[in-house]
């Protein structure tokens, strides 16, 4: 039971980089170039930019006592995982998040993505009102400050802003007319189960009938078609089958020729050539995940030859929060009133 909902719960980012690899950090690496290892109060370092064990344990409580609530407030963190445990799994998760999250900080840096006074203010200001929420059990297990929250929201704000800045202009060459989302009506007629001759003549009956206005499409649909569901969306950037691509030639009420294909025949009738609301909405779909694929080049790229340093001891010594007052999980809802860029 444990197991499943560990699978299903899984951890949230700030931002949609889950289709980012992690940033390939090594292992207690003792001396790589200008770097000279880690204290024992730091968790990592990408490039020049150092994750402290506070600003990670801040985000550990976090997640961890979310996994507390969904369990009813008792968690026993080293309850068996497949080869891990709940801790561990836990501590791994934000271990790849907070790392992917400081290397595209890093790339900030790298490309002089800078934070400006206002957003300095609604930084410190948001940081104010977290540190303030925490407990003092949580103050003193994360051993934070007001100014360590500061530094982890900024780091993460320049991570977001990164991204923003990076993709700025992605995506704008993408159309309404690539987008568009179609609705239509379809008759797919088995030939495996009815002969190819008698199948050909029933689409022939039903286009006669159709246009000589004795019959709906619908109806005959729903007479004739070995599919259970008679209508479809379609959405331009995803059809790959004849059927599919063809429906995007036709106009409001019109009716495609008869299309063969490897499963069987089928006839095509257009509802809706343009879907006003659901083109806006696989648009923005289609330039987030374009955007997303830029993003994705410029941060592998990045990460190819980084410097990074991870302190493996210092994070296995990380325990899990417990007790009555390791409470706290709002610390990417104060984030998220930062104001937008």
């Amino acid at each position: 039971m444990i197991k499943k909902k560990v699978i299903a719960l899984g951890i949230s980012m700030v931002m949609a980089t889950t289709v980012l690899s992690g940033c390939g950090l090594k292992s207690d690496t003792p001396v790589v170039g200008d770097l000279f290892g880690l204290k024992s109060d730091e968790a990592f370092v990408v490039d020049k930019l150092i994750c402290s064990v506070s600003e990670a344990k801040l985000i550990i409580l976090n997640s961890a006592n979310k996994y507390k609530n969904d369990f009813g407030g008792i968690v026993d963190w080293s309850q068996k995982l497949e080869k891990t445990t709940l801790g561990d799994f836990v501590k791994d998760e934000v271990k790849n998040d907070i790392s992917i999250t400081y290397t595209m900080a890093a790339l900030a840096d790298k490309n002089n993505v800078t934070i400006d006074d206002a957003e300095k203010t609604s930084i410190a200001a948001a940081a104010k009102e977290y540190y303030n929420s925490l407990t003092d059990e949580e103050k003193d297990y994360t051993t934070a400050t007001e100014e360590t929250v500061e530094t982890l929201f900024t780091n993460y704000y320049k991570a977001k802003k990164a991204y923003n800045t990076l993709t700025a202009n992605v995506g704008e060459e993408i159309s309404d007319e690539e987008a568009r989302v179609i609705k239509v009506q379809y008759i797919h007629i088995d030939t495996t189960k009815t002969k190819t001759n008698k199948a050909t003549k029933q689409l022939e009956e039903v286009i006669s009938l159709v246009n000589g206005g004795y019959q709906t499409f619908a109806k005959e649909a729903k007479q004739y078609s070995d599919d259970e569901l008679v209508t479809k969306t379609i959405k331009k950037n995803e059809a790959t089958q004849d059927y599919e691509i063809a429906a995007f030639d036709l106009a409001n009420e019109e009716m495609s020729s008869i299309i063969t294909q490897d499963d069987g025949l089928y006839l095509v009738y257009c509802e809706n050539s343009y879907l006003k609301d659901e083109t806006a909405q696989n648009k923005s779909a289609i330039i987030e995940s374009t955007k997303n694929s830029a993003f994705s080049k410029v941060y592998d790229n990045y990460i190819s030859d980084v410097k990074s340093d991870f302190n493996t001891s210092a994070w296995d010594d990380i325990a899990l929060p417990d007790g009555e007052n390791m409470v706290s999980t709002n610390i990417m809802d104060v984030f998220d009133t930062i104001a937008a860029e």
